[in-house]
């Protein structure tokens, strides 16, 4: 969600879910440091650790996420 919330545009813009899927598989998303330049490269972080393809590596709970999004943009991560 934070990807959408910071660039306006979702990571992977499919209509269903096999296409969903099938782009996750095929690799990650758009770092949206380029669709956004100027984003704080620690936001970027957060962001694309959210959407790891292995669970173990991405957040354990969306306040996590979100703690660590919000200290990302304030720089205090």
């Amino acid at each position: 969600m934070c990807h959408q919330v910071c660039t306006g545009k979702l990571p992977f813009p499919v209509d269903n879910v096999a296409a969903l899927i099938a782009d996750k598989n095929a690799g990650p998303a758009t770092p949206p440091g380029r669709i956004l330049p100027g984003l704080p490269s620690e936001y970027q972080t957060t962001t694309m650790r959210a959407q790891s393809v292995p669970s173990r590596e991405r957040y354990s709970s969306s306040a996590a996420e979100t703690h660590a999004a919000i200290a990302a943009l304030h720089g205090t991560s």
